[in-house]
């Protein structure tokens, strides 16, 4: 994978958060879907950082990655407000209120057509969901790699997809509390650093 590929990594996801700047939510749904989306900025940074020297650790992040993503589009577009004000409460007794599956998830956010991130969501479930299991959960695919390692090509397009995710965290994050400027200046990162995701990525 080139080297170019992993700086332009770096600083794309750097950009974003700065783009971003310190989000303040205006209540407990934008708390929990922003707090969701720095958790899949985090496991992004982290594929980043430990792609090339660490690829086993990193590629076990892309499913975490993906699945708070998910999780916060349906946090600001689909739960009720008693489970969002149970989430974001206490934890009493050591239950936590639970998600819907992945797939209940994604079905109810293509319901919302403010969600525009749900189509490109539903699509790397049906491309990636398997291999994204096996490299988190020790499964074949990852022993395989783990035994006869990981070629350039496969850790360039895993790379991309993370980028990409990085930008619908950012999309997310914005459509928590949207803010004009913070939208333009996403924009600008977007067409910076659209060479670092698939050609198929949309602002």
């Amino acid at each position: 994978m080139p080297n170019e590929l992993v700086q332009r990594s770096n600083a794309f996801h750097n950009d974003i958060l700065d783009a971003l700047g310190e989000r303040v939510p205006a209540n407990d749904r934008s708390r929990v879907t922003l707090a969701l989306c720095g958790i899949a900025f985090s496991h992004g940074h982290g594929v980043a950082a430990m792609l090339v020297d660490n690829p086993t650790v990193a590629m076990a992040l892309v499913r975490l990655n993906y699945e708070a993503l998910v999780r916060a589009n349906w946090v600001l577009f689909s739960a009720d407000e008693a489970w969002v004000e149970t989430f974001a409460g206490p934890i009493v007794d050591n239950n936590e209120p639970d998600f819907p599956r992945m797939g209940a998830m994604l079905d109810r956010i293509a319901e919302i057509p403010a969600c525009r991130l749900a189509t490109a969501l539903s699509e790397l479930k049906q491309r990636a969901w398997s291999a994204m299991n096996s490299y988190t959960h020790g499964g074949q695919r990852q022993v395989a790699r783990y035994i006869g390692g990981y070629d350039d090509d496969m850790l360039e397009e895993v790379m991309r997809t993370v980028n990409a995710l990085v930008w619908y965290g950012a999309r997310t994050a914005f459509h928590a509390g949207e803010d004009e400027e913070v939208g333009r200046r996403l924009l600008g990162v977007y067409d910076a650093f659209q060479d670092c995701m698939h050609a198929r990525v949309e602002a």
